[in-house]
């Protein structure tokens, strides 16, 4: 996959996308989905570990800045 283009001095940002299917109509407790979520952002974070913008988003120097959106995902059938 291509990373998108990022302006020079834009905060890196890393995505998490909850199912909300999964506790709104599953009924998974929600602290279930957010442990997958959690699960889900730190083996991306591994496999991407060679690229440029994992590295700079996990240096020691950006500890206090890595930025993460969260959002629920409404219908997962539309995206799977």
């Amino acid at each position: 996959m291509r990373p998108l283009a990022r302006p020079a001095g834009a905060p890196l940002v890393q995505y998490v996308v909850l199912r909300r299917d999964l506790w709104a109509e599953l009924g998974w407790p929600l602290g279930s989905v957010v442990a997958q979520a959690c699960h889900a952002s730190t083996a991306a974070l591994w496999l991407s570990r060679e690229q440029a913008e994992a590295a700079a988003y996990c240096a020691p120097g950006n500890l206090d800045h890595m930025h993460k959106a969260g959002a629920p995902l409404r219908c997962a059938s539309r995206y799977i």
